[in-house]
Formats: structure tokens, C-alpha cells, sequence
């Protein structure tokens, strides 16, 4: 908990230290970390990017080694972005994209081996890993922010979409917002849930008027532990979306009744509807850098099936 917590006021001490520049700003080029827990994506291509402090309210724009070529106001930052796609700096996106999304408390960096193997077995789609300040936001305000990410996909006409842990409510949270609101964006394709918490969170519950808990998962952390509430806003996806759990013979979390991965239970991540499931021996934390969890992750995204030589296991609603 300790270290958790150290890890959360260094986040924070990063994101403060970019104050609000100066009127005549020279906008050096700077490197950064990407974005920690303070920095929400507003618009991404490739590993491009402009960000929103959510602490400052200022904006960035970042290249894909995360040096900061731009900072102040929204305008400025998209002014530069433009440039840089028509200068050929910026890829085009492809008619078929991924957005990841990463879980509570962690950052796009935790998604990388995963975003990478998903682009390598896909070079005709465009992956991109999403950074949202999970603790500090929000899930409906994360949602805002992926809708409008998805609404500045040029040429793009289907998005697939991973997600682990909160980034799966925040997905779900996405597509309950646009059945309320519709709007010209690219259709949904498949989704991959990792150990999504789709029945809320016993922990959440359990630690939700504890102090630590509060300060390290944050917000959205306090909305799960208020599952009621923040269900009714959740959408069942109306696409193909598969779940994978994580579950070992051993027992896990004293906490938690049944297979669990330490975090969620098994049945804490069932959705009915899902297209297919399975549970595998990993832990909530890592399971996205495990290879059985990204071949099936990829195997679901193309054929619709997280196994290659066993049946589906749908979840009958």
C-alpha cells in the first residue's frame, strides 16, 4: 500500500510540474513519461498524441517517443498535430483500428507488450493504446474523452477495442453513451474484456471507506465500490466481446470467495451476452504481458474465438 501510494504522489508531482506556460512560450521540445495519472488523451494516431491536464487544464502535444513539441492551449496543440500529419510525420489511419485501454491506477505504458504483438499480427489495423487518468476522473468523464478520441478517426470504419480491468467500464461506459446519443463514428467491431470487474468489485466494496484505499483508486474506484449506481450506466455491447478471466487451482485472495486473480473473481467478471469466455491461471496485474492471454486476445479480435481447437463458451444471458 505504501508503495502504491508513493507511486500515485510521484504521478502527480509529474503532471504539477507542467505548469501553465508563459504568454510567448518558445515550445522547446521536451522529453516526458507519456502521461501518468494526471493526463488524459484528447486525440491519438498512431503513438501520437495531444493530452489535457486535468490538474493545470492545459494541453500538449507529444510524438511518438513522448517528447512534447507543443504545450498551452487546445488550438496551438492541434495546429502542430495537423502539420504533422500532413508533413507525413503522423501515419494515416487504416480502415480497421484498436483501441486499448488500460486499467485503474496503471498507464498505456502496462498495455505495451500487448498493444505490440496485437499490431505486429495486424499490420492492416491501426493500434492505438489510450492514457486517462483512471484514479482522478470519472468513468463516464474517461468515456467523454474516448468518444471524442474515436470521433477524430479519419478513414477509420470499424474499431475494435481491448481493455483491462476499469478500462472495460469505461468501454461499456462509451457504448452506453452513444446508444443515448448516437453519432456518425466508426461502427464497433469485437471487444476483449481482461478480468473486467462486470459485476462490480467485492475489494471496492470492502475497502471503500478506508482512506488508502480512496487516495490510491480514486474516483473510479469509489464508483465501483457503488455498483448499483454505476451499472445502470454500463451498456451490454451489442457486438461480439469475449471475456478472459483470471483464476488459479489455488486458492487466492482471502477477500474474495472463489477462483480469483487478487483482484476480481472469476464470476465478478461475467457479462451474459459474452461470445465467449475462459479463465486462465494468471494474476489481474500482469495477465495482459502472459502469451496465452495475448494469443487469445488476438485470436478473438480475428475469428471470434479465444481458443483455436475447443468450442466457444458463450454466456447465455
Amino acid at each position: 500500500m505504501t508503495l502504491s501510494v508513493a507511486i500515485l504522489c510521484a504521478a502527480l508531482a509529474v503532471g504539477q510540474n507542467d505548469k501553465e506556460p508563459p504568454k510567448g512560450n518558445l515550445n522547446i521540445k521536451f522529453p516526458t513519461v507519456g502521461g501518468t495519472q494526471v493526463w488524459s488523451d484528447q486525440r491519438v494516431q498512431g503513438d501520437w498524441r495531444i493530452q489535457k491536464n486535468v490538474v493545470t487544464g492545459h494541453y500538449r502535444f507529444l510524438d511518438n517517443n513522448n517528447v512534447r513539441h507543443t504545450w498551452g492551449s487546445l488550438e496551438p496543440c492541434e495546429v502542430a498535430f495537423t502539420k504533422a500529419v500532413k508533413a507525413g510525420k503522423i501515419p494515416r489511419l487504416k480502415r480497421e483500428a484498436v483501441v486499448i485501454m488500460h486499467g485503474l491506477v496503471r498507464t498505456r505504458n502496462s498495455m505495451a507488450g500487448l498493444s505490440r504483438r496485437v499490431g505486429e499480427a495486424n499490420p492492416d489495423w491501426s493500434v492505438m493504446s489510450v492514457s486517462y487518468p483512471s484514479a482522478q476522473q470519472t468513468v463516464e468523464q474517461h468515456a467523454i474523452a474516448l468518444r471524442r478520441i474515436i470521433t477524430r478517426f479519419e478513414g477509420v470504419e470499424r474499431v475494435h477495442f481491448v481493455g483491462h480491468s476499469l478500462g472495460n467500464l469505461v468501454i461499456r461506459r462509451y457504448l452506453f453513451d452513444l446508444q443515448k446519443k448516437p453519432a456518425r463514428l466508426p461502427k464497433t467491431g469485437r471487444i476483449v474484456m481482461l478480468a473486467p470487474p462486470n459485476q462490480g468489485s467485492r475489494l471496492a466494496e470492502l475497502f471503500e471507506k478506508d482512506a488508502i484505499f480512496r487516495s490510491i483508486w480514486g474516483t473510479s474506484g469509489a464508483e465501483i465500490a457503488e455498483w448499483k449506481n454505476l451499472s445502470k450506466t454500463l451498456a451490454v455491447p451489442q457486438t461480439q466481446f469475449a471475456i478472459i478471466a483470471g483464476g488459479r487451482q489455488s486458492k487466492g485472495s482471502p477477500l474474495i470467495t472463489g477462483k480469483d486473480d487478487w483482484v476480481v473473481s472469476v464470476e465478478e467478471t461475467k457479462l451474459a451476452g459474452a461470445h465467449d469466455f475462459v479463465v486462465l491461471p494468471v494474476l489481474h496485474s500482469t495477465m495482459m504481458d502472459n502469451s496465452k492471454v495475448q494469443q487469445a486476445t488476438m485470436r478473438f479480435l480475428r475469428t471470434g474465438k479465444l481458443r483455436e481447437n475447443a468450442p466457444r463458451q458463450p454466456i447465455v444471458p
